[in-house]
C-alpha cells in the first residue's frame, strides 16, 4: 500500500488516474465513495481499472480518478463530465450496470454525491527571473549605500519567492568620481516578484534606498535560463580579497538561443568546478534578444588563473560565436544574500521552448 505525504507533512489519498486526452473543463462531478471489504483492495482495483477503460470513451466522459484514504478501506471514484445530460445518459445505460457490477460484490457500504464545478484554476509554472537595478553613489556615499541596502535586503528575502539578493560595485569610476552600483534581486518567477511589489510594506522598507534609487535609476528584468547558487546567508565583503563578479553581453538571435544554452552548460559545469569560482550563471533579457554570461570568483586572481587553465580556450571556443569581442564588465561584490543553494538545472524548460519563439514582451517597470 503506498501513502503520499504532502507538503505539510500530512498523509494524502492515493490516487490513481485512468489514461485520459487532453479534454474540454469538466461542468459536473460525480463522487462515488465505497467501503472495501477487508483483503479485496487490489481486486476492486484492477476491476476498477478495467470498468475505467471503458467509461473513458463514453461520450462527455472528461477524466476519472481512483483514491484511497490512507491505511483505511474507503475508496473514492472520482468522475468528471461535460454536462448533466451526460452523467444522467451514463446512469441510465445497460453499459452502466455492467461495468459496475464487478465493484458492487467488493464493497460493503457506498454512497454518491453530484457536484457542479464552479471554478477551476490551473497551475502557472513560474520560470525564475533577476531583476536588476542600476543607480550610482557619489564620492564619499559608497559606504551609506551599502549599510541603506543592508537594512533593506532582509526584508526582501523574507518576501515568498525570493531566492537572491546581491549588490555589486563597478570596477571603474564614473564621473566626478561617481561609482556604479548593481542590485540584483534573484526571485522563482515575475508573479513572486510583483507580489512584493504590490506588498503595503515594500515603500516603507526600501525607504533607506530611496536616495539612490531616485537617481540615474535602471531596471531590467532577465531570465534565469541555468544557475548555479551559493548556499550562504548574508556575507559583508572586505577589501583583502575582494569578490568578483565578471559580465559577458551578446545579442543571439532566437534560431540559436538552444545551442547557445547547450554550449554554456558545458562550459560552466567545467568552470565551476575551479577553485574560487561561487556562481555561474546564464541569463536572457526580457525580450529575448540578448543573453549575458555572469561568473562570479573569490578574488580577479582566482578568475585570472581560471583563464590560464591549459582547457579555457578549447572549451569556450563555441561561445565565441556569439560573445567573441563583447565588452567584459568586472564589479566588486559587496554583499550577497542566497536563500536556496541547489544547482538549478532549467533543460527541461528550455527543451519545451521551441527555439524559433517569438521575442517576449517586456515586463512592465
Amino acid at each position: 500500500m503506498t501513502t503520499t505525504i504532502g507538503p505539510n507533512g500530512v498523509a494524502e489519498p492515493e490516487r490513481v488516474a485512468a489514461p485520459a486526452e487532453p479534454a474540454p473543463p469538466p461542468a459536473v462531478r460525480t463522487v462515488l465513495r465505497m467501503l472495501v471489504r477487508q483483503g479485496r483492495e487490489q481486486e476492486f482495483t484492477d476491476a476498477w481499472r478495467e470498468a475505467a477503460d471503458v467509461i473513458a470513451t463514453v461520450p462527455g466522459q472528461v477524466r476519472q480518478e481512483l483514491m484511497r484514504e490512507a491505511g483505511g478501506r474507503w475508496f473514492s471514484i472520482v468522475s468528471d463530465w461535460t454536462s448533466r445530460e451526460a452523467v444522467d445518459a451514463f446512469g441510465r445505460s445497460a453499459a452502466r450496470e455492467r461495468l459496475t457490477e464487478a465493484l458492487r460484490d467488493l464493497r460493503e457500504d457506498a454512497a454518491r454525491s453530484t457536484h457542479e464545478v464552479l471554478a477551476a484554476v490551473p497551475a502557472r509554472p513560474q520560470h525564475p527571473v533577476r531583476v536588476e537595478i542600476t543607480t550610482t553613489a557619489a564620492v564619499g556615499e559608497g559606504e551609506d549605500l551599502e549599510e541603506a541596502w543592508l537594512a533593506v535586503a532582509p526584508h526582501i528575502q523574507a518576501a515568498r519567492g525570493n531566492v537572491l539578493e546581491s549588490l555589486v560595485r563597478s570596477s571603474g569610476v564614473g564621473a566626478a568620481g561617481a561609482s556604479e552600483y548593481r542590485i540584483s534581486s534573484e526571485w522563482t518567477g515575475e508573479d513572486d516578484f510583483g507580489r512584493w511589489l504590490a506588498d503595503p510594506d515594500h515603500a516603507a522598507h526600501g525607504a533607506p534606498m530611496g536616495r539612490w534609487y531616485a537617481r540615474d535609476f535602471r531596471k531590467e528584468v532577465l531570465h534565469v535560463r541555468q544557475g548555479d547558487l551559493r548556499d550562504a546567508s548574508f556575507v559583508p565583503v572586505g577589501d583583502a580579497e575582494e569578490p568578483v563578479r565578471v559580465e559577458l553581453t551578446a545579442s543571439v538571435p532566437a534560431d540559436d538561443h538552444d545551442e547557445l544554452e547547450r554550449c554554456w552548460r558545458a562550459v560552466a559545469d567545467h568552470v565551476r568546478h575551479h577553485d574560487g569560482n561561487l556562481l555561474e550563471e546564464l541569463l536572457r533579457s526580457d525580450d529575448g534578444a540578448t543573453y549575458r554570461v555572469c561568473s562570479e570568483w573569490r578574488s580577479a586572481d582566482h578568475h585570472a588563473r581560471s583563464l590560464d587553465d591549459p582547457d579555457h580556450a578549447a572549451l569556450v571556443a563555441p561561445l565565441l560565436r556569439w560573445f567573441e569581442g563583447s565588452e567584459q564588465r568586472t564589479y566588486a561584490l559587496r554583499q550577497v544574500s542566497v536563500r536556496d543553494g541547489s544547482y538549478r538545472d532549467l533543460a527541461p524548460v528550455i527543451a519545451a521552448e521551441p527555439a524559433t519563439a517569438a521575442a517576449q514582451p517586456i515586463a512592465a517597470a
